[in-house]
């Protein structure tokens, strides 16, 4: 079995326990948190710009509910 290991960032900010050789891919809040990683030495190959996971129900204002 193949295992991989992904961080989902959850914050706008680097916080160095995130950095591993151990992580196959980065997904990130944006593209400044991306040139970071860049800049740290992990491979554009292995980061995606994915925004801020956060729950279906914060999509919508209250004139839609």
């Amino acid at each position: 079995m193949i295992l991989f290991f992904v961080n989902v960032s959850t914050d706008f900010h680097l916080h160095s326990r995130w950095l591993s050789d151990e992580i196959d891919h980065f997904f990130v809040a944006g593209e400044s948190l991306k040139q970071i990683l860049i800049d740290s030495g992990v491979s554009s190959k292995k980061i995606t710009v994915s925004g801020i996971p956060i729950k279906e129900e914060f999509y919508h204002t209250k004139k839609q509910l």
